[in-house]
């Protein structure tokens, strides 16, 4: 088969050598059924597969080709490459390609399996080298052998382990081709625009999902009385190794920077273990939201990607048995039902039964971990299949594997518990006892929180990181539909009691329990739901709750100096920034954004200084107003108080549709009702209060607002100055000459920073700075002041003076 390393003419030192190589090339290729360039119009032979069955070779120049010896090649590579019996498997794999051209002896071009060029179909006539059309066809036969073996695997049911293997060569084979086109071109490969591999962008109604998930999340950990942190986004190497099994291989390294070997944070976890550590904090309930890397498999569609975020809660510090782990369950359950998932599972287990399973099994200790991360694979493999690993792979005694399947197979609710105490041999393990007492009283807790119904108590959850050391849990995702499906675990997390102790310098430990939320998983089944709901579901990509129509000159002055005051008041505003603008375009923009309320400028229709404010979406109120009645109006049309009088009278005015202006159902519903009844309702109705409470908010946003705005300050004109004050000799109290000089109180003055500049013969100057109110404070008055000095101050300069 052909080696996978690139093997050149350059490493033949001897030119006779390679002359005989490209004969005995072409010979290998006539045997195979090709026809040289020469005899390329002559019927072609069938390529054979079979090496005793001999074709006859064109007629090759080779006459004065000597017998060569492999001595004479520097490169053992090439020496392997060029023997009989390489040249023979090389060539037997070529079927494509009919026409062969003259070899050119003197090439120098790499003849090489890593640097390539052909595509399966391409003709041997191209510009590319005979070298490298050899070998791409090389390894595109490879390809399709591997592929082959793969489907075969897959058919006959075989093991996890044998198929990714193959899989892996797949992968390196698919490199290899893509490498060797690009060395082919000369080294130009064509640029392709995308983002790396497991990675992703999002679009703005994406993200419009995003930013409510990520809202949804924080306000059910803020409610449970959670402190946010953050941390780098990069660890030094030691922090994150050894913490993750096997799953360590999927850390991402750095680049050595400046001695320091550093890897991107793989999770949230490990570095809080670091936090609490470093800055000595042994009681926390915190959260976290940030990027993650793995270099796992992406899969875009499950959530599953290189790049990701995830959102974890944590509580740190010694409290009872089981009460945290409780809360930090009851939590991820508050989350997953506040973003409106649907249905799931939570599935629970505890580091000391598993141990102790194994333990009555036979498992021998040092094989625990390994073991518990083959059973960590049965939420995705089948049990033969994870039998198979142990046994084979692991090296375990299958008898031993045939009584794990036993416990791993159970599974409910606190019944596992009766179950496990019961079993005399489960029972006989001291550790397997007390993670049975724990559960017991942890599905107490949840009865007590109301979530216990959630929960599934499986012996066959195995968290594969190390770092667990007590209850440990996993929810599960229940999908109904084809899109969402395989998306498996969204959140996961467990107790972690010695992790700190790893970073500590006095091994102090610090018990943890925590959660991480899938939100990448978590994003995908949302946004396939509103995929599939379609347009009904589409969410608004803004926040904008009133756009600002230009018409006619477009008034953009006027548009300008309105959003000011909507800004001001704390309402979303958004205008074009055409002069200018075409009305279509404008009214497209509030149609597709759904924005509320909006406020059309048109003098010609409204009069001068007038504008039309109009509640979106239907026949509702259209209110013709002043410019400066807009921000009380608006504030009523989004539902937070009463239309101002001028407004309500404007409501006979004629409007932009033919329509007649109607006042808002709900006022007139109002009126009718005081005119009609004579009697007082006693307790209200709920909407009467839910108005009264809108009202009561609008008038109190209203009264903030104007009392801002009457009372902000006007701009004020100011000056940085920076003056040096001199002393009579080296012998002056500097220090009484400063305390002087800042006891200086001035209306509109205030000091700042100081320092001593040398002058020269150990003479300093005193230079301070000063922030000034220009109509308030004179410099020439303030150097007076400080010249009053006079026992210390011998003058006084200006050395810098700029306005503010």
């Amino acid at each position: 088969m052909p080696v996978n390393h690139k093997y050149s003419f350059e490493s033949i030192k001897d030119a006779a050598v390679q002359q005989s190589l490209v004969a005995g090339a072409q010979i290998m290729m006539a045997q195979a059924g090709y026809v040289s360039a020469a005899s390329a119009k002559a019927p072609k032979a069938q390529p054979s597969n079979d090496s005793s069955k001999s074709v006859k070779a064109p007629k090759v120049q080779v006459s004065n080709a000597p017998k060569y010896s492999l001595e004479s090649i520097v490169d053992p590579h090439t020496q392997l490459a060029v023997t009989e019996e390489g040249i023979r498997a090389m060539w037997r794999q070529g079927v494509y390609a009919p026409v062969f051209p003259t070899i050119n002896v003197n090439a120098t071009a790499a003849f090489s399996t890593s640097a390539t060029a052909a595509a399966a179909g391409k003709s041997r006539t191209s510009s590319s080298s005979p070298a490298s059309n050899l070998a791409s066809e090389l390894i595109l036969a490879e390809i399709r052998q591997v592929t082959e073996k793969i489907k075969q695997l897959k058919t006959s049911k075989a093991g996890k382990a044998e198929i990714d293997e193959q899989v892996a060569i797949l992968k390196s084979l698919n490199e290899r081709k893509n490498a060797a086109a690009n060395a082919d071109d000369g080294g130009a490969k064509k640029f392709e625009l995308k983002t790396p591999k497991g990675t992703r962008d999002f679009l703005p109604e994406e993200m419009a999902i995003r930013e409510r998930m990520f809202a949804s999340i924080t306000q059910v950990f803020k409610r449970h009385g959670a402190v946010t942190i953050d941390t780098p986004v990069f660890e030094l190497k030691e922090i994150l190794t050894g913490k993750y099994g096997e799953d360590s291989k999927l850390i991402y390294d750095l680049k050595d920077q400046g001695g320091e070997l550093a890897s991107l944070r793989y999770d949230l976890t490990v570095p809080f273990a670091r936090f609490l550590a470093t800055h000595g904090i042994s009681n926390i309930k915190r959260y976290h939201i940030a990027k993650v890397y793995r270099r796992d498999n992406p899969s875009i569609n499950k959530g599953r990607m290189r790049e990701f975020f995830q959102c974890d809660f944590d509580i740190a510090g010694e409290y009872g048995p089981m009460i945290p782990d409780a809360e930090i369950i009851k939590t991820v359950i508050d989350v997953l039902e506040a973003v409106e998932i649907g249905e799931f599972k939570v599935k629970i287990n505890h580091r000391k039964i598993l141990d102790g399973m194994f333990e009555v099994c036979g498992v021998p200790a040092d094989k625990f971990r390994s073991i518990s991360s083959a059973v960590d694979k049965l939420d995705k493999s089948p049990w033969a299949e994870v039998k198979k690993e142990m046994v084979q792979e692991k090296g375990l005694a299958e008898d031993v594997a045939d009584r794990i399947e036993q416990y791993v197979k159970l599974s409910g609710g606190v019944e596992i518990c009766d179950k496990l105490d019961a079993d005399a041999a489960f029972s006989g393990s001291e550790r397997a006892k007390a993670g049975v007492a724990d559960m017991r009283l942890l599905f107490k807790y949840l009865d007590l929180f109301g979530v216990s119904q959630k929960m599934s108590f499986d012996l066959s959850l195995a968290r594969g990181l190390d770092y667990y050391t007590g209850v440990i849990y996993e929810a599960v995702f229940e999908s109904t539909s084809e899109e969402t499906s395989g998306v498996g675990s969204i959140a996961a997390g467990g107790r972690y009691d010695e992790l700190v102790g790893m970073f500590s310098p006095s091994g102090k430990k610090i018990p943890c329990v925590g959660v991480s939320v899938g939100v990448e998983r978590v994003f995908a089944i949302l946004l396939a739901k509103m995929r599939a709901a379609k347009a009904s579901a589409k969410p608004r990509t803004t926040a904008t709750q009133v756009y600002l129509v230009g018409l006619g000159n477009g008034h953009l002055e006027s548009r300008m100096k309105v959003a000011r005051s909507l800004w001001e008041a704390g309402v979303a505003t958004e205008f074009t920034f055409k002069e200018k603008p075409r009305r279509d375009a404008q009214f497209k923009v509030i149609s597709d954004e759904g924005i509320p309320v909006s406020v059309v400028f048109d003098e010609a229709k409204f009069g001068a200084g007038k504008v039309q404010v109009e509640e979106n979406g239907g026949d509702k109120g259209k209110h013709v107003v002043s410019e400066a009645d807009v921000v009380a109006t608006v504030l009523k049309c989004l539902g937070t108080g009463p239309v101002p009088a001028a407004a309500a009278a404007a409501n006979k005015a004629p409007s932009r549709s033919s329509s007649p202006v109607k006042k808002p159902a709900a006022a007139a519903a109002a009126v009718a009702k005081k005119e009609a009844d004579d009697d007082f309702d006693l307790f209200g109705s709920d909407d009467e209060e839910e108005d009264a409470e809108k009202a009561a908010l609008t008038a109190q946003r209203l009264k903030e607002y104007h009392a801002k705005k009457a009372t902000k300050p006007k701009t004020v004109a100011k000056s940085m100055v920076i003056l040096d004050v001199k002393p009579w000799d080296d012998e002056t109290d500097m220090k009484a000459m400063e305390s002087n000089v800042r006891g200086i109180s001035m209306e509109g003055l205030v000091w700042g920073t100081a320092k001593l500049v040398a002058i020269g013969y150990g003479i300093k100057k005193l230079q301070i700075t000063a922030v000034v109110e220009d109509d308030k404070v004179g410099v020439d008055d303030l150097s007076e002041k400080i010249e009053s000095f006079d026992d210390l101050v011998q003058s006084v300069d200006v050395a810098s003076f700029n306005k503010l």
